[in-house]
């Protein structure tokens, strides 16, 4: 299920001109049963730091990733970012 939240989710970030040309992208997915988690999916060509943080607004889980300074962003493909079996 994907909702407008879910949708996919292109961020320039404003206070970095020279990363203009970088958009970040984003999805946050609902795992059908048998998954029971929502599955988190980013991507980024950058060497920023980039810090991702994901909430369930239901709950207040949250998970947070983190991409260091001067390293290539490696993709995200987390299909057990947060339990969403409790809702």
């Amino acid at each position: 299920m994907i909702t407008a939240q879910a949708a996919p989710h292109h961020t320039n970030a404003p206070d970095t001109p020279c990363n203009a040309a970088a958009p970040a992208t984003a999805s946050l997915l609902v795992g059908a049963p048998p998954f029971e988690h929502f599955w988190v999916f980013a991507a980024r060509l950058t060497n920023i730091e980039v810090r991702l943080t994901v909430t369930d607004t239901v709950t207040g889980a949250s998970k947070t990733c983190v991409n260091p300074q001067n390293t290539a962003f490696q993709p995200i493909q987390d299909t057990s970012a947060l339990n969403c079996q409790a809702r």
